[in-house]
């Protein structure tokens, strides 16, 4: 792994423990990916979400959630691969040193939210932008 790498997924690491203490944070250096797993609640009474989130400095973060298992389903914004859809790349371009903290995390939150009203409604209330294209 480059030291600039090693450094930028440090300092990731770093934020997000600082940030979220519900969040444990793993660098592997043979893949160069940062792996943080967690547990988001973000209201009472919901049941909590287990998350995973991998960091690699070359691409956006890729998010799933480990529990509870989420069929796929297109309309929710997720891809077949049981990642979450939770930013049109168009609208976004990421780089090495976005914030984890100050995007993904809360966006995983809202996701987690706008899920919760499709469970009720059927429909999905969250902004929407074509995202099928870039699986």
């Amino acid at each position: 792994m480059a030291n600039s790498d090693y450094k930028i997924l440090m300092l990731h690491k770093h934020h997000i423990e600082k940030t979220y203490d519900c969040f444990r944070c793993t660098i592997n250096g043979r893949s160069q990916t940062l792996t943080c797993r967690g547990i988001l609640h973000p209201l009472n009474y919901i049941e909590p979400y287990e998350i995973e989130i991998r960091v690699s400095c070359s691409f956006a973060p890729r998010v799933c959630i480990k529990n509870p298992k989420i069929p796929y389903n297109e309309d929710i914004h997720m891809f077949k691969n049981g990642n979450l859809c939770l930013y049109y790349p168009k609208d976004m371009l990421w780089n090495s040193s976005t914030s984890i903290t100050e995007y993904t995390i809360p966006w995983i939150n809202e996701w987690i939210l706008y899920y919760e009203l499709y469970k009720i409604s059927g429909i999905w209330e969250g902004p929407a932008a074509p995202h099928r294209i870039i699986e």
